[in-house]
């Protein structure tokens, strides 16, 4: 795909609902469509987030798991 091609994905979702009041009988459907478009150069882009959040998520698991070890160290002695 060139940096010009998107992705399209399309998600539909309808809604209905029905209301009786005074014998008066009101029906109403709602019909909605989404079409995200992604293109390559943005899925480059996101995949660069991901790792840099990978990383991020380890560190962060890796300092709290240290400072478990410190409190829990510290409450004991």
């Amino acid at each position: 795909m060139t940096s010009a091609q998107h992705q399209e994905v399309s998600i539909t979702e309808p809604l209905a609902s029905a209301h009786i009041a005074d014998n008066v009988h009101v029906k109403s459907v709602i019909n909605t469509e989404t079409q995200p478009k992604v293109g390559m150069e943005n899925t480059a882009k996101m995949i660069q987030l991901m790792s840099k959040l990978s990383s991020t998520h380890c560190q962060i698991d890796e300092y709290a798991k240290r400072r478990h070890e410190q409190i829990s160290a510290e409450t004991q002695a």
